[in-house]
């Protein structure tokens, strides 16, 4: 759902009928702690903040406070408390917040500031790949 929402489809006429079941679904399987990859695993920070962007870009209006546990000054973790940031966590927390019309300077300029000359992210610990 993810990327149908970074690419505007998620009210497409013909996806909105098949996609419905899916958003219920993404809406209600979000809880205080957030998503994780199943009801077995520990939330973390990347799949709640896309699952947020998700519910978000469709319309919804999802409690934002389960990505907070994310949160760490000025970037996102992958998981609550966790020392080490993460440049994707952070973007995909930026597009859940942008769209429910919240405030993303700090983690804006966080990204920004983490970008070397040539274009690169180096570093993140999920995402090895600077084309990422």
């Amino acid at each position: 759902l993810h990327p149908l929402a970074v690419a505007g489809l998620l009210d497409h006429p013909a996806l909105v009928e098949p996609l419905a079941p899916r958003l219920a679904e993404l809406a209600v399987a979000i809880g205080p702690a957030g998503l994780g990859l199943s009801d077995q695993f520990l939330p973390d920070g990347d799949i709640t903040a896309a699952s947020l962007a998700v519910l978000s870009h469709a319309g919804r209006r999802p409690a934002m406070a389960s990505l907070q546990r994310f949160a760490a000054d000025d970037h996102f973790c992958a998981y609550a408390g966790e020392l080490q940031s993460s440049l994707s966590v952070t973007a995909h927390a930026i597009h859940a917040l942008a769209g429910a019309g919240l405030d993303t300077a700090p983690y804006q300029r966080f990204i920004a500031a983490q970008q070397l000359a040539d274009g690169r992210w180096p570093g993140d610990k999920w995402h090895g790949s600077w084309l990422y």
